[in-house]
């Protein structure tokens, strides 16, 4: 996976960096083909933003988390992008299999020759 870092508004921090690469780590299991992830910090109104965007075949995440720290909001935006990474692998396991209860309900259902 492919780590960009942009700073607004900000000065540069290797410790973020840092931390942020090791939180993008918990991303792996869900790759699926070469990605490229963009990190975004920013501050506005005495509030640390971090935004993340990931972009690989066939699939784009974006999330976005404020607080008053910016490691704090490292940590919720990996968590929104664990959920929508989740989310996703489960579509693509689950697309045109039919349900445990659509296959239990056609069973009982038939009648017994």
């Amino acid at each position: 996976m492919k780590v960009e870092h942009s700073f607004k508004h900000l000065d540069h921090s290797d410790a973020l960096v840092e931390y942020a690469e090791k939180r993008s780590h918990k991303l792996f299991k869900f790759e699926t083909s070469p990605t490229h992830c963009h990190w975004v910090f920013s501050m506005q109104r005495h509030e640390c933003f971090s935004e993340v965007l990931i972009r690989g075949k066939n699939m784009t995440f974006r999330a976005s988390a404020a607080t008053d720290d910016h490691y704090k909001s490292v940590d919720f935006v990996v968590e929104k992008i664990l959920h929508q990474m989740s989310k996703r692998k489960n579509q693509i396991k689950e697309h045109k299999k039919p349900s445990e209860k659509k296959r239990l309900a056609s069973k009982l259902n038939k009648p017994a020759a």
